[in-house]
């Protein structure tokens, strides 16, 4: 009904004269936005000012924050702590629940971004986006979803008809010509809309804490205990399974804050593993909550290192999906 009245211009929906990329989807979490996010960041901060605004989920702050070194994940959000700590000065980034009193104090940035990425702001309907941009996972498409409670959508699929891309994530690393047949006959494009393909690439472990810098890399261990909160880690706990000979899971709420108890549940867990050759493995997003703790001296004791990934396109979506973006930024910035 929301969505329906804005459309009908019943509730005001506010343009901007700079280019506004939003990166959304319509399920509860899992579809991998973060990093495409990213993508889109590197893809533009070598011509372009880029400025990132979110709401900072689950952050214990309130209104507008301007991110800076000081900043982490309790009081701007893991996500876009974790976009901070990747790209530095390189980006804007800033957290507010109204994205409208958000957009319009950046844009009195010295100098003000060129471009402005929505970080998860398809649900949030007073700014209108230039370049809308969904995401499904491979394995949840929204049309074989329902809305929640029943499902997990938080929307109506026909909600996705507005979106201008629309990219299957968490793809296997290749998609079939009949697979993509398939998944383009299950979505049912619009005529405007362009369909894209990427999977998740992994990269080497970074050590989180001190035991993990003295303990060392190793390519394959003998038992991982996986620390996960995340809304769907089942492409993480099958990457993880691949790099020991026995993993077990210990999973949180997704963007859950750890507190002291629940570093002592993860010793716990890890002191009952048998083995001398094991290590506890996280995600980026996990550990920006991790190095929040209180208590970082419990912490620094546990070998914990996380797994930097990023996105990759199956070709020719790759050209296709960086043709898209190029093409909406220079046609409406005055940074050419």
């Amino acid at each position: 009904m929301r969505r329906f009245l804005y459309n009908k211009n019943v509730f005001k929906r506010h343009t901007f004269e700079l280019p506004i990329i939003l990166v959304g989807n319509i399920s509860v979490g899992g579809t991998g936005k973060t990093p495409h996010v990213e993508y889109i960041i590197r893809l533009l901060t070598d011509n372009y000012r880029v400025g990132c605004i979110s709401r900072g989920y689950k952050r214990k702050s309130k209104g507008f924050i301007r991110a800076n070194c000081e900043e982490n994940a309790t009081t701007i959000g893991d996500e876009p702590a974790q976009y901070k700590t990747k790209f530095k000065d390189k980006i804007d980034i800033v957290v507010c629940e109204d994205r409208v009193t958000g957009i319009e104090k950046m844009l009195k940035f010295d100098p003000k971004p060129d471009i402005i990425i929505m970080d998860d702001g398809y649900q949030h309907l007073p700014v209108k986006a230039g370049l809308s941009i969904l995401l499904t996972d491979f394995y949840h498409l929204y049309t074989k979803d329902y809305p929640m409670p029943s499902g997990r959508l938080r929307e109506y699929k026909s909600a996705a008809n507005e979106a201008d891309i629309i990219v299957v994530t968490k793809c296997p690393t290749v998609v079939s010509p009949l697979e993509i047949k398939n998944i383009k006959a299950e979505l049912k494009l619009k005529d405007h809309q362009s369909l894209m393909f990427s999977h998740l690439k992994y990269h080497n472990w970074v050590p989180l804490t001190e035991a993990a810098q003295h303990r060392g890399f190793c390519k394959k261990c003998t038992q991982i205990l996986l620390v996960s909160g995340i809304a769907d880690s089942y492409p993480f706990y099958d990457y993880a399974r691949s790099k020991c000979f026995e993993l077990k899971e210990l999973k949180f709420g997704d963007h859950q804050a750890f507190s002291p108890k629940d570093i002592q549940t993860i010793k716990h867990e890890y002191d009952g593993m048998l083995s001398s050759n094991k290590i506890i493995l996280t995600t980026e997003k996990d550990a920006m909550r991790l190095s929040c703790v209180d208590d970082q001296k419990e912490l620094n004791l546990l070998p914990i290192f996380y797994v930097p990934i990023n996105v990759e396109f199956q070709e020719p979506y790759g050209k296709m999906f960086n043709k898209k973006i190029f093409d909406y930024v220079r046609k409406n910035t005055t940074n050419g």
